[in-house]
């Protein structure tokens, strides 16, 4: 079936499809559906700073207190971000973004410091 992430999980969701993959586990999730026993992959979440701000680096993560962090609002990167920050007593302003041309545009115009991303 063909479909977008969001689609096919809610048609996961009222039993329109049986099985989907790339679904990250969560307490909340797991209450609705089953998910297998061993992973079907591994996600990294990366942080990428703007190094012409030469107050960041990369041992003392205090740095990034009062930072503007982009991020596409409510989706795992986000929460995995504040999970870290809650985790290394830090807090940074997010900033959504929508797209790779969006983080590159507020980069160039200094609206974010860093951006949060997967691979």
């Amino acid at each position: 079936m063909k479909c977008d992430w969001s689609d096919c999980f809610d048609k996961l969701e009222n039993g329109e499809i049986d099985i989907m993959g790339d679904i990250s586990y969560s307490d909340e999730r797991a209450q609705k559906m089953l998910f297998s026993d061993e992973p079907m992959g591994e996600e990294k979440y990366i942080l990428y700073a703007d190094l012409s701000n030469m107050d960041i680096g990369m041992s003392d993560f205090k740095f990034m207190d009062g930072k503007r962090v982009g991020a596409l609002m409510d989706t795992e990167p986000e929460i995995m971000l504040t999970e870290w920050e809650n985790k290394n007593g830090i807090h940074t302003e997010h900033v959504n973004v929508n797209n790779d041309n969006d983080v590159e545009k507020k980069l160039a115009n200094h609206e974010i410091d860093a951006f949060v991303f997967y691979s």
